[in-house]
């Protein structure tokens, strides 16, 4: 038996074309509907149009669910018909909207085939300046895709979208404080929990109108259109991104020639023998304590304390860099990735000589050393005095 969906049309004033959206659910190819329209507190006979076309939902094989409230916008409309959805899946029709007789058939389809949690099409459009959102077939959304949604590098129009009704508790409800721009904010938050599919075929239409909900006419009207456009920005930069490192990880699957230079790198940082991290650590850990080690002789302990700081907090930097790595590459994901590339032959060519200086720094430190040795002895002189320039002599001898 077929899944039933929840097909979800929020209206309001436009009793004279919400039936046409109407007719294009009764017309769907797939079966079960529950058809849920939610009338926003329309002034005209939007009430009476719909309960005129209950008896055709029936008679086509709909199960309609119309809901009357006060009006509180197109996000508070949406939202009154989550909460009334019963289907294992939901889709979204403006009420100037229309969709293809095959839909919901072909989205259902994709899903079931991919093992997706939600689907996406082409949408022509009536009016405006682009006749197909989005633009080309690279930019519909695929798999987890949210870096790419939220990079406006893919799209999806909320007309295009079916989902499964599971995602509603990790995703929430529409953002009642947002006039405008609410669906592109839940949207975001949707491409962050769902995997998707895409049918690359016009399987809706959107119509772009004068009276549409993002219109605004005036200097104060265009001005809060402004300012919730920087508000949905904000939240959904609060809402889905993440600095916790158990959300990230798997990354040498994904990216294992990226992986192996990572890793390199890191254990050189870290102060791995051979590599140039070694050689400086070294030092800078021979020196502090022979420095320490002499005003200790002298009856001052103080240089002593801060040699152990200075040791504790290489091993505690290198044990946090040696988790963030573990972590990253083999640690098991908990958010979304978009589609990777591993690294090009040019990347490749660039970090592998990276690499090299790294073990040559780290294997024959002498060169080197001797090239910034007259600078190294004049900034300590400055700093302090000839003594511990002579120090810093006997140190790079006893190295060589």
């Amino acid at each position: 038996m077929n899944a039933l969906v929840s097909v979800i049309v929020p209206t309001y004033n436009r009793a004279q074309i919400v039936v046409r959206a109407l007719d294009s659910v009764l017309e769907q190819t797939w079966r079960p509907i529950e058809l849920i329209v939610v009338n926003d507190g329309s002034p005209d006979d939007t009430a009476q149009v719909l309960e005129a076309a209950r008896s055709r939902a029936i008679a086509a094989g709909v199960a309609p669910r119309f809901i009357s409230k006060p009006n509180g916008g197109a996000a508070s409309a949406r939202n009154a018909g989550l909460r009334a959805a019963t289907g294992e899946y939901i889709a979204f029709l403006d009420d100037d909207d229309l969709w293809r007789p095959q839909k919901l058939e072909r989205q259902l389809a994709a899903m079931r085939d991919s093992g997706a949690d939600a689907c996406c099409c082409f949408v022509s459009r009536h009016g405006g300046r682009h006749k197909r959102s989005p633009a080309s077939e690279e930019a519909l959304l695929r798999g987890r895709d949210a870096a790419r949604f939220v990079s406006r590098a893919a799209y999806a129009h909320i007309t295009s979208i079916v989902f499964k009704a599971a995602l509603c508790k990790a995703v929430g409800e529409f953002d009642e404080s947002l006039r405008v721009y609410e669906d592109e904010e839940w949207k975001a938050r949707l491409v962050h929990e769902a995997s998707f599919a895409a049918v690359p075929e016009e399987l809706a239409t959107y119509t772009f109108s004068e009276q549409s909900l993002t219109r605004f006419t005036g200097a104060e009207a265009a001005e809060k259109r402004d300012r919730d456009f920087m508000r949905h920005l904000n939240l959904i930069r609060e809402r889905c991104h993440s600095r916790d490192l158990a959300d990230y990880g798997g990354l040498a699957k994904l990216l294992p020639v990226y992986s192996m230079f990572f890793m390199v790198l890191t254990l050189a940082a870290v102060g791995l023998p051979t590599t140039s991290g070694f050689t400086g650590e070294f030092l800078a850990l021979l020196g502090t304590f022979r420095a320490a080690w002499s005003a200790h002789a002298a009856g001052d302990s103080t240089l002593l304390w801060l040699a152990g700081i200075a040791v504790s907090g290489v091993v505690l930097g290198a044990l946090y860099m040696l988790r963030l790595a573990l972590r990253l590459l083999f640690g098991a994901s908990r958010a979304p990735h978009a589609p990777l590339a591993d690294l090009s032959a040019r990347e490749v060519g660039l970090l592998t000589a990276v690499v090299a200086a790294v073990f040559w720094l780290g294997l024959f430190p002498d060169e080197p050393m001797r090239k910034t040795e007259l600078a190294a002895r004049q900034y300590q002189q400055l700093v302090a005095g000839p003594q511990a320039v002579a120090g810093t002599a006997a140190i790079a001898g006893g190295t060589r």
